[in-house]
């Protein structure tokens, strides 16, 4: 049942070695990463030679705050990772309250259509951070936000963000 793997610690990068990911790739499996805006360009440029690779950008890039900067290198971050092929698809999670703690629909929109955008539906899923995100709404309170969000999209798109892009990427029925 073993689908991928999320590296993480404080010495490892967001990309782990090239060995890795070859490793990844030759068994089919897929690589969470674990992103920060600052570090998103940088993580497009060493996957970059890993396109194969199926590679989920977890937590939309896992924002820090909702200032120009941090949009600015999350955009550009984002771009670059979208760029690297269609291999790399972004999970939207995390939104409410990542830098935000009195979120609303409102404000969680921009970053939510941001990864739509850049990704395209086919290339997005829409995931919670659960348990974290109850530090910020009940459950119910996030996943009817993302709904709202994504109620703009078409059938298709929605289909492809609620539950095709994780489906086809994890390989698993919802």
């Amino acid at each position: 049942r073993l689908r991928g793997v999320r590296v993480m610690g404080r010495s490892v990068g967001p990309v782990p070695e090239p060995e890795l990911l070859g490793a990844l790739s030759d068994r089919g499996l897929v690589l969470d990463l674990l992103a920060r805006p600052d570090t998103l360009r940088s993580s497009a440029e060493a996957l970059a030679s890993a396109s194969g690779l199926v590679t989920v950008v977890e937590h939309a890039g896992w924002l820090r705050s909702d200032s120009v900067e941090e949009r600015q290198l999350w955009d550009d971050g984002l771009s670059a990772l979208a760029d690297v092929g269609p291999n790399v698809v972004c999970k939207i999670s995390a939104v409410a309250g990542a830098s935000d703690p009195e979120w609303t629909v409102a404000s969680i929109r921009p970053w939510i259509l941001g990864c739509i955008e850049t990704f395209g539906a086919d290339r997005c899923m829409l995931g919670t951070n659960w348990p974290v995100d109850r530090l910020f709404g009940t459950y119910v309170d996030v996943v009817e936000a993302y709904r709202d969000v994504v109620a703009e999209l078409t059938a298709s798109e929605q289909d492809a963000v609620l539950a095709g892009t994780a489906q086809t990427v994890y390989g698993v029925i919802l």
